[in-house]
Parts: structure tokens; C-alpha cells; sequence
């Protein structure tokens, strides 16, 4: 069962319910606008442990360990769309220019599981969500099989607290070619600790035991993703 105040997450499911109303079974188009708060972590793990990744795309490996980012977001009012989020994205190269790409994704979301996919080639499965983020607090998914990965993040205070505004994004299979998927962060990058713990015998079994290197936040961030 998964934590949470049933006063708090019947608010945010209302919200969810009434932009999943109005947008019927499509999805906005490119870009989207999104705000909120985000949570994540870098991880080392066995870079055999990795799994399948698309062609063209080479892990960074250190040793014989590769790196992934992973965590949570938490896309709020004034968002195109409004849904949480759980990531795990590799870390590597394409043709020699370093990035990510997000090989297992899932959302609360049918709006943006679809444009996710169609749009930009995200791995958007559905899954239901408990976010207490902000970007301090605590957070869980699960779907019909049963626990996904659950975590947290405690900010290190004020002198952690460092503005972002940069141009990055991953690289994503889509028409039978590896493409740049682009955006615009902004936001206040956070240092701190925190735990990232998916369920062994789950869809990020691979990365249960990984060992966490860095965890950080992202706070009233604004991304415009999708750019061209």
C-alpha cells in the first residue's frame, strides 16, 4: 500500500482528473510548458546490469561500473499537463556528445503517457503515485504488479541552494533513429541526501543495491521541453 494523507491525495487526484478531463485522449502539442519540483540521484551500478540500450548510444562506464540518474518529478499548476513521474535514465554518449536516456519512465497520467511516447519516444508505462515532494519529502510508485521503487531527499540548507538556467535533455529512439530531445531548465538546484530504493523483484530490479553518489533537487523549477 502506498503512504500517503488521503485528505492531500484526494486534492491532487481531483486536479489530476480535471486536466485529464479536458484533455480527453490527446495531449497538448510541442513544447510543453511544465512547473513543479523534482527530486533525483545519481547512481553507480554493475554497467552489465544496464540491460538493453538503444543503438547508438554508449554507457559511461567507470571500471565496470556505468551511472544512471533517477528519480521523481512532480509537474504542478500552470503545467500543460498536471502528473507525477519516476525516471531512470543511463548516462552515456551519442556520436561522442555526452547525455542521457531514459529507459524506463512511468507517469499518472494517460495525457502525457501518449505524448510522452508519440512525441518524443519516452518509455511512459501508467502507475499510481504517492508525492510528498518539494523538493524535500518522500515519494513512491506502483502499478498492478505491485511496488516500483520508493525514496526521499532532505535538502543541505541555503548555501546548497545554487540558480539553474541551462539548455539540456536526452536522447530518445523515435522514428527508427536516436534524436536529441531538447529543453530549457530553470529552477534552484538543491544538494542534499536522500535514498532511492526500488523493489528487487520489480521493473528496476536492475538497480536495487545500486550504490547512490549524489542526490539533489530541483525547487520551483520551469521547464519548456521539446524545443527545436
Amino acid at each position: 500500500m502506498l503512504r500517503g494523507t488521503p485528505s492531500a491525495m484526494e486534492s491532487v487526484e481531483q486536479t489530476r482528473e480535471a486536466v485529464r478531463a479536458d484533455v480527453g485522449a490527446g495531449y497538448p502539442p510541442a513544447p510543453w510548458e511544465l512547473y513543479g519540483q523534482a527530486q533525483m540521484h545519481l547512481l553507480s551500478v554493475p554497467a552489465k546490469r544496464l540491460g538493453a540500450l538503444p543503438a547508438g548510444f554508449r554507457p559511461l562506464s567507470i571500471g565496470r561500473q556505468g551511472l544512471v540518474v533517477a528519480g521523481w518529478v512532480s509537474y504542478e499548476r500552470g503545467s500543460v499537463l498536471s502528473y507525477g513521474e519516476l525516471f531512470a535514465a543511463p548516462v552515456g554518449f551519442v556520436g561522442g556528445r555526452p547525455g542521457a536516456t531514459v529507459t524506463h519512465m512511468w507517469v499518472d497520467s494517460e495525457a502525457s503517457m501518449r505524448g510522452g511516447r508519440e512525441l518524443w519516444g519516452y518509455p511512459k508505462e501508467l502507475a499510481r503515485f504517492d508525492l510528498r515532494i518539494g523538493p524535500g519529502g518522500s515519494a513512491a510508485a506502483a502499478d498492478g504488479r505491485g511496488e516500483i521503487a520508493r525514496g526521499d531527499f532532505r535538502p543541505s540548507g541555503r548555501r546548497l541552494a545554487l540558480p539553474l538556467n541551462t539548455r539540456a535533455g536526452t536522447f530518445q529512439p523515435l522514428g527508427g533513429h536516436l534524436q536529441p530531445i531538447r529543453a530549457i531548465f530553470r529552477g534552484t538546484l538543491l544538494l542534499g541526501s536522500g535514498t532511492f530504493e526500488p523493489a528487487e523483484d520489480g521493473p528496476l530490479g536492475h538497480l536495487h543495491g545500486a550504490r547512490r553518489l549524489l542526490s539533489f533537487g530541483l525547487r520551483d523549477f520551469h521547464f519548456t521541453f521539446g524545443i527545436g
